[in-house]
């Protein structure tokens, strides 16, 4: 049986309906229950909303929690102040406590982090491969007195890689310093380089920048670089070995040693 049966029959009626029936007195009561109990559904009286109250749609800003946003590190600059090195410098107006910066930084033609570092500076310096070419970003860190983490938008930065065509840098470079004092190094031409390429070869220990002053050449060019260092540091030297061509840009090759590493006593 069905409430909507009796949406158009009044209580009084059926009452004198049910006095004028035969059924036993039990039969009556059970369906006085059941019309009672289906006439309030239908006048609206069961529930609160039932009686008038209106249901307010709950809105996406009530279903999640509504934080502050963190402000994103803005002119992120990469500049290269020393030979084959890069400085990652940027800024914020944030002034707070437990602020950090998670950096990462990764070659153009490498897809994972080569460095990967949370600090409280605003700046970092590295000796890298800039021929490779570099990309990097940075995100603000903050933290509460409460232990809760918020963290900004990434803010991007590239440093392209320096001008010449693919392929035309010097190869198979390597270095050794003899009795602490003379560097020697050695490379081939590269696969794409034009015939009649000449490399040159500049080395830095700490802000000192030098050039190669004595070559070693062969039919294809300048092979090898043997020069006396200016200075005696256990730091790394960084080395670029530059080139140039008539007939094309020739992309320079940089790399760093650490001169316990390549040292050689006679």
């Amino acid at each position: 049986m069905r409430c909507a049966v009796y949406q158009d029959i009044s209580v009084s009626s059926f009452l004198d309906s049910f006095a004028m029936c035969s059924l036993p007195r039990y039969i009556s009561i059970i369906f006085l229950i059941f019309f009672c109990h289906c006439s309030k559904s239908q006048l609206g009286l069961t529930n609160e909303f039932e009686q008038g109250s209106t249901v307010q749609p709950t809105t996406s800003a009530q279903q999640e929690s509504v934080t502050e946003t963190v402000e994103a590190p803005v002119n992120f600059t990469i500049t290269s102040p020393l030979l084959g090195r890069l400085l990652f410098r940027w800024e914020t107006s944030l002034q707070t406590e437990n602020i950090k910066y998670t950096l990462y930084i990764w070659y153009l033609d490498k897809s994972n982090p080569v460095i990967d570092l949370t600090m409280e500076d605003k700046m970092f310096q590295s000796t890298l491969a800039l021929h490779r070419g570099i990309i990097a970003k940075v995100k603000t860190v903050l933290r509460g007195s409460n232990g809760e983490v918020a963290e900004s938008n990434w803010t991007q930065s590239v440093f392209p890689a320096p001008p010449g065509e693919k392929g035309t840098f010097a190869v198979n470079l390597e270095c050794v310093i003899y009795n602490i004092t003379y560097l020697n190094c050695t490379w081939k031409s590269g696969k794409s380089a034009p015939k009649g390429t000449q490399y040159f070869l500049y080395y830095r220990q700490k802000k000192h920048t030098e050039a190669c002053n004595s070559y070693t050449r062969s039919e294809t060019g300048n092979i090898r670089c043997h020069t006396k260092l200016s200075l005696h540091s256990d730091r790394k030297i960084s080395v670029c070995v530059n080139g140039s061509s008539t007939q094309t840009a020739i992309l320079p090759y940089y790399a760093s040693f650490i001169p316990l590493d390549i040292e050689q006593v006679e």
